[in-house]
């Protein structure tokens, strides 16, 4: 039983979210999520299912651009040169 706990565990911290899912977590728009990916703020990975993102992406972006702020696409190009 602890095992299937361990194995599900794992699963939950590496499943990929969709631009909705990043969208909730981020506490923003699913547009704003598109912005932030086409600006290259967000590098999710496209399957066929369309942008996934990892969670890893979101709690890097997030420590990244802590007070940053990403309102509108000038500011995201420029936090981007920041982040780089």
């Amino acid at each position: 039983m602890k095992d299937l706990k361990n194995r599900n565990e794992l699963i939950q911290s590496v499943a990929m979210l969709t631009k909705q899912e990043a969208a909730e977590a981020l506490g923003v728009s699913p547009l704003q999520v598109d912005k932030m990916r086409q600006c290259g703020l967000l590098k999710p990975t496209k399957t066929g299912q369309g942008w996934r993102f990892s969670q890893e992406e979101l709690r890097d972006f997030q420590r990244d651009l802590r007070g940053v702020d990403v309102s509108n696409e000038k500011m995201m190009i420029a936090a981007l040169c920041r982040r780089t």
